[in-house]
């Protein structure tokens, strides 16, 4: 949980998105930017994407059930922007686990994160350290795929 005295922020919600990968987007309003945010996979669904631009938050989740049951992404918007920062891309093996880190700018605290990779590399874990965002993610397909990890981060 981030905690945050900042009476601008507001919560948007992203339309809920349904098929075998679905994506979804949540969009802060004009004059606010992203200061967090995160996505919603509903039951058989995986997530593969959580990241998020100046103001975005984009979601994607892989179905695995015969019932797309839909994906749904939301964000935490300020008045105040953030930074962000990518980690180096880790490459994953067919039926490996892996984890990238992301790391905040000097002086900044992480706010939020997530990561990317295919839509067969599924998150597993996705978490805050004490200076950026780590991003735990299982390649299920047949060939090497690549996850990385995003933090939005801002100073205390």
């Amino acid at each position: 949980m981030i905690c945050a005295a900042d009476p601008s922020i507001t919560h948007q919600v992203g339309t809920t998105a349904n098929g075998p990968t679905a994506e979804s987007a949540a969009m802060c309003p004009a004059g606010q930017f992203v200061a967090g945010g995160g996505v919603v996979a509903k039951a058989k669904n995986y997530l593969s994407l959580s990241i998020s631009d100046a103001n975005h938050w984009f979601g994607r989740a892989k179905n695995v059930n015969t019932i797309f049951t839909g994906v749904v992404a939301f964000a935490r918007c300020s008045n105040r922007p953030h930074s962000a920062a990518n980690g180096d891309p880790v490459t994953l093996q067919p039926g490996t686990t892996g984890t990238s880190q992301a790391q905040c700018p000097d002086g900044q605290v992480p706010t939020a994160g997530g990561g990317s990779g295919h839509p067969n590399v599924l998150h597993n874990a996705s978490a805050p350290t004490a200076t950026g965002w780590s991003l735990r993610a299982t390649n299920t397909d047949n060939v090497p795929r690549l996850v990385v990890a995003h933090v939005v981060c801002t100073a205390p």
